[in-house]
């Protein structure tokens, strides 16, 4: 079976030794980065965690199987060409090829971003998997409709949201397509409850599910929320901030302001009031959910916090930057520019962050000759760039 092609697999169509696949497809916070970081490079001899050019495999599977892998929000924000992303579609198919000729009993697969593929892609990626090996065993982390929006909404503003809204789940438009193509016996849902989970994380409990000895596994995962005051500031920056993204320049710039403000606004995660959430929650796809994987989601205390005193944030407060979080701010801008730290607002003080970065990114991408006088130049671009921003939008 070829990429894009929707045949039915066969038993006798297997060309491999590789016996298993353990595919995991999220879901979107639900510890995939951890289960990615802890397993990238393992290979017992026996099962080994797939080589695709990055621990996590969702850019180079989602290429390789979605019939709109040219429009993945990954590509767009670096503006990629179409040649450089068909190229990186037949990079990502011989590596998967690569992995899945080995002399192995299991290869293990993690993407969060399978979860989003459109059907066709979830039928592509089943023939071309059970064209190749015997067994797909399909495992996904599902958290409750609570603790996704609070960690989604961070995440949402980390990779550039301009509107806030409160994000939901979309349980059934993730896991359907799996359970209808790859059957409901191959699809296995875990609830995500550190409460519950082998050894109280993730990583032990992926472990176990694919057949890896946990104490082989160094647990070094560390929680990736992110604080108030740092969903804020991005919150600003996405919607009265510079262009950040659209060529590879522009996106690790953002990255290295977002690194640089996380060191600075480091905190307790941020947390949604559950009666922000409440309101857009889809009770039937809930309801979904929970026939599909017999467990229980959006009850008990989450809900009942609704009416308690620790409320929580909404839309409206992550947009209102205090005076302190102002002030630190000013400070981190300060250790730069002392004059444009005591006169421009929160947005002029996050594009002069950016720009810093950015003249950064350029002057080590430059040629030599261009070095010197990007140097020279740094200080002029980020004053005037601040004067203009000043006058183009509130601080």
């Amino acid at each position: 079976a070829s990429v894009g092609t929707a045949t039915s697999p066969s038993r006798h169509e297997r060309r491999t030794p590789l016996k298993e696949v353990v595919l995991h497809i999220g879901m979107h916070k639900g510890g995939s980065s951890a289960i990615q970081k802890c397993l990238d490079g393992y290979d017992d001899g026996r099962r080994r965690y797939a080589r695709l050019g990055d621990a996590n495999h969702s850019v180079p599977l989602y290429t390789l199987f979605s019939t709109r892998y040219r429009d993945y929000h990954i590509h767009v924000n670096a503006g990629l060409s179409t040649a450089r992303i068909d190229a990186l579609r037949e990079r990502a198919s011989a590596a998967l090829e690569r992995e899945l000729s080995l002399d192995r009993d299991a290869l293990m697969i993690s993407g969060e971003d399978l979860s989003t593929l459109e059907r066709e892609g979830v039928r592509a990626l089943r023939d071309f998997l059970l064209a190749r090996v015997e067994r797909v065993k399909v495992v996904a982390y599902v958290r409750d409709p609570f603790g996704f929006a609070s960690s989604a909404i961070g995440q949402y503003a980390y990779g550039g949201m301009r509107t806030p809204h409160v994000p939901t789940p979309r349980y059934r438009e993730r896991f359907e397509s799996y359970l209808e193509l790859f059957g409901a016996g191959d699809v296995e849902f875990v609830k995500f409850d550190r409460a519950t989970l082998c050894g109280g994380s993730v990583v032990p409990d992926f472990c176990r599910r694919a057949g890896i000895d946990a104490d082989a596994v160094e647990d070094d995962s560390v929680n990736e929320s992110l604080s108030r005051e740092l969903v804020q500031l991005l919150l600003r920056f996405n919607r009265d901030g510079m262009p950040s993204q659209g060529n590879r320049c522009l996106v690790e710039a953002r990255r290295r302001l977002v690194r640089q403000l996380r060191t600075a606004f480091d905190g307790p995660a941020m947390k949604l009031s559950p009666a922000a959430v409440i309101p857009q929650l889809d009770r039937e796809d809930v309801d979904w959910m929970e026939r599909a994987a017999g467990i229980a989601l959006g009850e008990g205390a989450d809900v009942a916090r609704a009416g308690s005193s620790d409320r929580g944030e909404t839309l409206d407060t992550l947009l209102d930057i205090d005076d302190g979080t102002l002030l630190r701010l000013r400070e981190l801008v300060g250790a730069q520019d002392e004059t444009i730290a005591r006169s421009a607002g929160a947005a002029s003080l996050l594009d002069y962050l950016f720009m810093s970065c950015y003249f950064r990114v350029r002057r080590e991408r430059a040629p030599g000759a261009r070095l010197v006088e990007g140097a020279s130049r740094l200080h002029g671009h980020l004053r005037r760039a601040v004067t203009i921003s000043r006058g183009r939008h509130p601080g």
